[in-house]
């Protein structure tokens, strides 16, 4: 799951090369991401969508949630939809009952993947000396780790955003902000949101919509990204 963003959006390689530019590595040879948002701002679609993503690769996929998601929430226009063979490769788990500081839970998390990326490498090279039909068997389940994690920002919080992201910068390669946008005269069948991720020299944003069919079904779709880096600046539309 390097490329994480790749499993929520239908990305092209330009948009995941300039991504990776920025991309910190050296604090975790576990690619960690987080998205950072209010409420109600489609966190667990975005999460349920890369983690149907990579069951769909036949990858094998561990959706930690604070409560038990009993109804799939959105899907991502132009992604891969869920299926009951995809399904079977994520394993939900319910954490509602352990109350653990973020730092903690992420700590323990790169250290699980970690040891679990480790692990398939050693297979794979303890395999070398083995027959061709056997490493082609040890190989396929020798995908790297990611961590992709969501993080719901409450008025409440004595933590504020700010600060919640700077912290988060020590821990993750990645630290998006999702916001809901207003949208003046727009109409009712739509809400536009934006997420961001800085850099030291650059930004990158991503605007999504949330579409509302005649139907009354919804699913998310992308519909720009731009990078801006100092004196420069790159768009990309779908």
């Amino acid at each position: 799951m390097k490329d994480i963003i790749r499993g929520i959006f239908p990305l092209g390689s330009q948009n995941l090369h300039n991504l990776q530019l920025y991309h910190k590595q050296s604090f975790s040879p576990v690619s960690t991401s987080l998205i950072i948002g209010r409420p109600q701002s489609n966190k667990t679609a975005m999460l349920m969508q890369a983690a149907i993503s990579e069951g769909a690769s036949g990858k094998q996929v561990l959706f930690i949630a604070p409560s038990k998601i009993t109804n799939l929430p959105l899907s991502v226009h132009g992604m891969l939809p869920p299926t009951s063979s995809t399904m079977k490769n994520i394993h939900m788990f319910d954490v509602s009952q352990i109350l653990v500081k973020m730092a903690r839970i992420l700590s323990l998390i790169q250290e699980a993947a970690g040891y679990c990326q480790d692990s398939l490498a050693n297979q794979m090279n303890t395999s070398s000396s083995q027959s061709s039909s056997n490493m082609g068997q040890v190989c396929n389940s020798g995908n790297p780790c990611g961590i992709l994690m969501s993080w719901t920002n409450f008025n409440t919080d004595l933590l504020k955003v700010d600060e919640l992201k700077k912290f988060a910068k020590d821990y993750c390669h990645n630290v998006w902000t999702v916001k809901l946008l207003k949208m003046q005269g727009s109409s009712s069948l739509s809400q536009k949101y934006e997420m961001e991720d800085t850099f030291e020299d650059a930004s990158c944003r991503i605007s999504f919509m949330v579409r509302k069919s005649s139907s009354m079904s919804q699913d998310i779709v992308l519909q720009q990204v731009v990078l801006e880096r100092e004196g420069e600046h790159e768009e990309s539309s779908t």
